[in-house]
């Protein structure tokens, strides 16, 4: 029995950790661009370039995304390439030239050789990146299209939101176990215009994501009529390159409850001498900001009183974050209670009280008015608090 207790209690205690022990960000896999590894010249020009970004499964960290290139040879002569695209996922690359697929090869190539946007210093240039290689062959003048289909694993960027509820949503542990507020984070680099000297025209972009989030990009998106109630969709045309790098966050939002349960249970020590006994009561809460008001009743199956009670708590404000309310929290505050088997006596109680993960200790004091006998109740407790 002891060790089952002992068991219950760790899971209640660490439950809520799991959202709170990550670091706040953690970068995007690198990906992208196509380009043309070997270091000769070449007359080949993208005309169009379009990105299509599915993240609506941003969720599972994984997302869809299909890069289609309208090349030319603009030469009077024929001309064959290896073309590679950066990819630590070279295994989800589905390539095809003019809709028809083509074998393509997972390939390393030095970060020296890779036309990052930010140039010959850029820190990338002395590790090693795996891709996906392929060959296309052009005839004098012919135009074609290719086509690559794979997989983008995104990180996270959780310093730029609010994170977390006000502490008295995550002192409830059905708020513990929410993703609440979260942003998934993906980018691209944009190097393929710097990799074929015949030049760059036109990129369209367009950005898919689950309705009920946000999007944030650096480069201007427009809203656009999407045809799916779960989805939201965003595009954009450019002439060139608008930046060396798309960089989009997917906001995602679950909203917290801001009603819930309050439970304690512990030991009340009364002052007139009338024996230790258990003390019990059932709250129903409302949060709001860093307030809590509760209303429920005070009661002991095993002894003769029923109280009811109407409490505010105060927590110091803000947002949980990562660590003050998001696994502990401090509080404090105080009510009325009316003692339902002693005519109706009107009494107060204050209290103070620590969490720790879904459990806080709670010292009180209660005191009630003289009765008509003038007897004034008083007594301290010690109880455990769970909120629900």
């Amino acid at each position: 029995m002891r060790t089952t207790l002992s068991l219950l209690l760790a899971f209640l205690v660490s439950a809520p950790l799991s959202a709170n022990i990550a670091a706040p960000a953690a970068p995007p896999e690198e990906l992208g661009d196509l380009f043309l590894p070997s270091i000769e010249s070449n007359p080949l020009r993208i005309d169009r370039e379009t990105l299509t970004f599915d993240l609506r499964e941003a969720a599972s960290h994984r997302a869809e995304a299909l890069a289609v290139y309208s090349i030319t040879n603009p030469t009077d002569a024929p001309v064959a390439m290896d073309f590679l695209f950066i990819t630590r996922d070279a295994a989800s690359i589905v390539a095809s030239v003019d809709g028809s697929v083509v074998p393509s090869v997972e390939s390393e190539i030095a970060g020296k050789y890779i036309p990052w946007n930010d140039g010959a210093n850029s820190p990338r240039n002395e590790r090693p990146f795996p891709g996906s290689r392929f060959s296309v062959s052009f005839e004098a003048g012919q135009t074609r299209t290719v086509s690559v289909a794979f997989r983008m694993t995104g990180g996270y960027d959780n310093t730029a939101i609010p994170f977390g509820p006000e502490a008295p949503a995550a002192a409830h542990f059905l708020n513990q176990v929410k993703d609440g507020e979260w942003v998934r984070w993906y980018q691209y680099d944009l190097f393929a215009s710097t990799s074929f000297d015949g030049g760059f025209g036109t990129l369209e972009l367009t950005v898919r994501i689950p309705r009920g989030t946000d999007l944030g990009a650096n480069v201007d998106l427009e809203e656009v009529a999407s045809g799916d109630a779960d989805m939201r969709v965003f595009a954009a045309s450019f002439e060139g390159i608008p930046r060396p790098m798309l960089d989009m966050k997917v906001l995602h939002r679950e909203d917290y409850n801001i009603v819930g349960l309050t439970l304690k249970s512990g030991v009340a020590f009364p002052f007139d001498g009338r024996g230790i006994y258990w003390n019990n009561q059932l709250l129903f809460d409302l949060c709001l900001s860093n307030n809590q008001l509760s209303v429920g009743v005070e009661g002991n199956p095993f002894a003769p009183y029923l109280h009811g009670m109407l409490f505010y708590t105060w927590f110091p404000p803000g947002r949980t974050g990562y660590g003050y309310g998001g696994w502990f929290d401090v509080r404090a505050g105080g009510g009325l209670e009316l003692d339902f088997l002693r005519d109706y006596a009107v009494g107060f109680e204050l209290y103070l009280g620590l969490r720790m993960g879904s459990l806080a200790m709670e010292p009180s004091w209660e005191i009630f008015l003289p009765d008509p006998d003038g007897i004034m109740a008083q007594e301290l407790s010690f109880n455990f608090v769970f909120g629900l």
